[in-house]
């Protein structure tokens, strides 16, 4: 089987000046959003802003009705190459502002958040997505954010307990996939980390397929639960270490764990392939 070298994203040299305002190629309307955007940033000193600051003085920021492109199923879209974000509804550009500000364009290789592609393969997707949505649900629900991702956000999630949300975080906007590899071998093995990573890519895009086969509705149950007993393995080191620390009493590793398996147990219900047939309805065979 083919294996992708995972790589160390490129340091990026310092820009702490923001040069927004004197973008012309940002419409209007989102200007109170990149407010609110921008004072999240600030207010978490362990993001780093250097990818935004870089990326956001030359974007291009429009509502998609306007480009013709209002017919695509997606809700927005973030294009790396061009620095071009369209979003249909103006709440779905902190997605695509999230994008945004941990991608890096280097040696024909686009870095995102956790994931990494060139024009042969995409790795981490899954991950990035939904890490991305988890993001953007903690810090703009209020103004409108809506849940997205579901599944990856929520793996997303049960990850970062494992390693931490400032180091998450932190990873997140400098891109850097490679060193969140080195968090989780803390717990795991390289190759168990990598055929995690590729199963939750393989996982979210038969979710987030135009077309929904019925003959691929086992597999969703099947790379589920291969997902979750790789989280259950890091969650369990991870607990006995703190314990052993004394970071942890034993009343508590026993409360986070049933927690742990309440979470897993309801995403096994709920993703499993009779349930989704019921909620789908008719499938493409």
């Amino acid at each position: 089987m083919f294996k992708i070298f995972i790589k160390t994203a490129p340091i990026i040299t310092e820009d702490n000046e923001n040069l927004r305002l004197k973008n012309k190629n940002i419409n209007k309307i989102f200007w109170q959003k990149l407010n609110h955007f921008e004072k999240m940033l600030q207010e978490n000193k362990h993001m780093s802003p250097q990818l935004y600051y870089k990326n956001i003085k030359d974007a291009h920021i429009h509502e998609a009705i306007k480009l013709n492109e209002e017919k695509s199923n997606d809700e927005g879209y973030f294009e790396a190459a061009k620095n071009y974000i369209w979003v249909k509804r103006k709440f779905h550009v902190y997605h695509e502002l999230l994008h945004l500000s941990s991608s890096i364009v280097y040696n024909n290789l686009y870095y995102c958040g956790f994931s990494q592609e060139t024009y042969h393969y995409t790795i981490g997707d899954g991950l990035n997505e939904g890490y991305t949505s988890l993001l953007e649900y903690r810090y703009f629900y209020y103004d409108g954010a809506e849940m997205c991702y579901e599944l990856e956000m929520i793996i997303a999630r049960l990850i970062e307990e494992i390693i931490g949300k400032n180091t998450m975080e932190s990873l997140y906007f400098k891109a850097d996939l490679f060193n969140l590899i080195k968090e989780l071998e803390k717990y795991a093995s390289y190759n168990e980390i990598y055929n995690f990573i590729c199963k939750l890519d393989i996982l979210s895009e038969i979710l987030n397929s135009d077309i929904l086969y019925y003959s691929l509705y086992p597999s969703i149950g099947i790379l589920t639960k291969s997902i979750l007993k790789f989280i259950e393995k890091c969650k369990i080191k991870k607990l006995n270490n703190d314990l052993q620390n004394n970071k942890i009493t034993e009343e508590e590793y026993q409360e986070i764990l049933n927690d742990f398996y309440d979470v897993t147990k309801d995403l096994c219900k709920k993703y499993n392939p009779m349930v989704l047939t019921r909620k789908k309805g008719l499938l493409n065979n």
